[in-house]
């Protein structure tokens, strides 16, 4: 960075030297001015980002898609000393867009890089304001940023990383029922029917007696301890209808050998998948939300455990918005694991766009264990699969496609409807 302006600082150095061996003023003049200069060059620049304070805020930090968020860099010079000039480069997530503006440049990892310069008086602070459409579903980080700064004759320049970054989440939208072909009263079948009475562990009613059938679980070890005789828990009866929701990333199907996944259709499951949780909740239901596809923050399995309180629907939409393309299991392995997590009696409806011969048969092997089970095909293919009597399909693919042609589609554009990954 110095290599120029050393030589030429030396250059003049040599310059005023001579001039003093061979007594000419001026030569000695130019020769001190020159670094004079290039000093005060120097602790300027050493100076311009000394107290000068880089603040990102963005709100809301959690939006649907279709609306906007509010973005304000901020930039302060607490010193007396001005800043003839400063530069800020900040990532932003290259798929929310600010309004009315062009596209920015683009960068790696789905970032954009946004651009802004000014000066800064003694004690003065600069905000940029920006208003970014939120364009898909996902989760959309901010940051890192860099700060540049420098003298104000050029000859030096100073740079700063600025690490923080901050994350906004966009969530899914929901569609009713009948515009996925869906009907909105009883898509699953009555709620009366299957094993919805069972012992609730939350709900305490008393003790009594062991018998060799109680299960070790409910064994009251105090109580026995008190009485010098084995006592068990006895729970109030639940009439709660659980429905859980698995969504299966696996767009392709592990069976076709591609790499890669269709956008398209992760898009149209977590639509899906959404909506249909969303009337689950309005219906009463307690509801729960799993897949086989990883956190992208955790890089852990995502599910959300089956619950009906007022926050649920914004924690399964928070899931939605982190669902990505990469699994790690198949769905039927997946769920094989996540069996012991379901309530008795529970309702599943399974979204996907693939589904093995081994889903087929752990499919029916749920409704073999007594739960309610149906299938939400967000696939344009016709489902042509025999999974047996009393396991409900659903074809939406068509239904969604229409809902993409009357509206501008939230997620990726069609020259991206087939993406390459890795697993």
């Amino acid at each position: 960075m110095l290599t120029l302006t050393e030589g030429w600082l030396v250059s003049f150095g040599i310059l005023g030297i001579l001039g003093l061996v061979l007594g000419q003023g001026l030569l000695v003049g130019l020769g001190a001015l020159v670094v004079l200069t290039w000093l005060v060059a120097w602790g300027w620049n050493r100076a311009s980002l000394s107290r000068v304070t880089f603040e990102r805020e963005v709100t809301p930090l959690r939006a649907f898609v279709g609306e906007t968020v509010e973005v304000r860099l901020r930039i302060t010079n607490r010193k007396s000393l001005p800043v003839p000039w400063i530069r800020i480069e900040e990532n932003f997530p290259f798929r929310l867009r600010e309004r009315g503006k062009p596209v920015a440049l683009r960068l790696e990892q789905g970032t954009s890089l946004i651009a802004r310069a000014t000066s800064l008086a003694r004690y003065e602070r600069v905000t940029w304001h920006f208003t970014l459409e939120c364009g898909q579903r996902g989760l959309h980080r901010f940051g890192p940023a860099r700060v540049m700064s420098g003298d104000v004759f050029g000859f030096f320049t100073s740079e700063r990383a600025e690490p923080g970054q901050m994350n906004v989440l966009v969530y899914p939208n929901t569609v009713p029922l009948p515009a996925l072909g869906m009907p909105a009263h009883r898509p699953f079948g009555e709620v009366k029917g299957g094993l919805p009475f069972y012992e609730d562990p939350t709900r305490l009613r008393g003790l009594r007696e062991y018998t060799p059938d109680d299960p070790l679980r409910w064994v009251d070890w105090k109580a026995t301890a008190r009485a010098q005789a084995m006592r068990v828990r006895v729970f109030d009866p639940s009439v709660a209808h659980n429905l859980i929701v698995f969504q299966h990333v696996d767009t392709m199907g592990r069976e076709s050998g591609r790499w890669g996944y269709s956008p398209m259709l992760l898009e149209r499951g977590v639509t899906a998948a959404a909506s249909i949780a969303r009337w689950a909740l309005e219906q009463r239901y307690s509801v729960g939300f799993a897949t086989n596809g990883v956190s992208p923050l955790t890089d852990q399995p995502i599910r959300v455990p089956s619950s009906r309180s007022p926050q649920q629907l914004a924690a399964v939409l928070e899931a939605l918005a982190l669902v990505g393309p990469f699994s790690r299991e198949s769905m039927q392995d997946f769920v094989s694991r996540e069996i012991h997590r379901i309530p008795l009696g529970a309702t599943l409806v399974v979204v996907t766009a693939s589904l093995t011969p081994e889903g087929v048969g752990m499919l029916r092997d749920l409704r073999r264990r007594g739960h309610r089970t149906a299938v939400v095909w967000v696939s344009d293919r016709r489902f042509d699969i025999d999974v047996g009597p009393g396991i409900t399909v659903y074809q939406v693919g068509d239904a969604l496609a229409r809902l993409e042609s009357e509206a501008p589609f939230r997620g990726p554009s069609a020259v991206e409807s087939v993406g390459s990954v890795g697993r």
